[in-house]
């Protein structure tokens, strides 16, 4: 389920989250952008997954890699967003290891 964000796919500007430990990140060339994968495999506690390093714009966009639904997010003053993850039930989370979030039209 997370293979697109591990084939054919390449290093991002950052490798590691800059403020979430066990976030990892790749790239590949998507339609019109450049889409970023986050995967991470520590399932947030609270229900949104805070990270330093992608900057969001206008059009940014965020799946999970296995779900249809669009996740909402909150871009930082500062830069970096919150995730927001909704309550899943078990037999919908589309991995049991590992997790991705798929992030189009960013700024960085």
């Amino acid at each position: 389920v997370n293979g697109d964000a591990i084939y054919a796919t390449k290093p991002w500007k950052h490798q590691n989250d800059t403020i979430t430990k066990n976030v990892w990140y790749t790239s590949k060339k998507g339609d019109g952008s450049t889409d970023v994968y986050a995967l991470f495999n520590t399932w947030p506690k609270t229900g949104v997954l805070s990270l330093g390093a992608p900057i969001a714009s206008f059009k940014t966009h965020v799946t999970m890699l296995g779900m249809d639904s669009t996740f909402s997010f909150k871009a930082k003053p500062s830069g970096g967003m919150d995730i927001m993850i909704p309550n899943i039930s078990f037999n919908e989370i589309p991995s049991t290891v590992a997790w991705v979030f798929k992030i189009t039209h960013l700024m960085n």
